[in-house]
């Protein structure tokens, strides 16, 4: 069943690039000054966006199809879990990223000239998103748990 399949697979990379962010990137990130810290926020956000984003979507799609194929609603519940990350997204995350955005990393209050104080809001709201982020690894693997069990009872069946 290659929509399954391709649904597994595609869940999996979702979930593999939200640890690799949780566990290598955030961490490195944050052992950066101010306003580097901001700056590579952003460089990673826009690209992490479109490949992440892209890849709920095409793993609902491949998993939705997996079901109409098979009608076994595990699959349409993976692909559901996995494309939630877009709401989660926008209604939990944003408002932090739109804080993110608007600063500026040439302010004078990320000036590392400035007390280490100067920088903490910047510091906060990254750590914050990090947190943040961690939903998304968390709605990735519930999606890739359902759709392996669907798949393997699919073929044990």
């Amino acid at each position: 069943m290659i929509p399954a399949l391709l649904a597994l697979v595609i869940a999996a990379l979702f979930t593999g690039a939200a640890l690799y962010i949780l566990v290598a990137e955030q961490p490195a990130r944050l052992l950066i000054p101010e306003p580097a810290l901001l700056v590579q926020w952003r460089r990673a956000y826009h690209g992490g966006t479109a490949m992440q984003g892209s890849l709920a979507v095409l793993g609902f799609l491949c998993a939705a199809l997996a079901w109409w194929l098979t009608g076994r609603t595990g699959f349409l519940a993976g692909g559901l879990v996995l494309v939630a990350n877009w709401p989660y997204t926008l209604i939990v995350i944003m408002p932090v990223n739109r804080r993110l955005e608007a600063l500026e990393p040439s302010a004078p209050e990320l000036s590392a000239l400035e007390s280490s104080a100067a920088g903490q809001p910047v510091r906060a709201l990254v750590e914050r998103w990090g947190h943040l982020h961690a939903g998304r690894l968390g709605l990735g693997g519930l999606a890739l748990l359902i759709l392996f069990w669907t798949l393997a009872s699919l073929t044990v069946a």
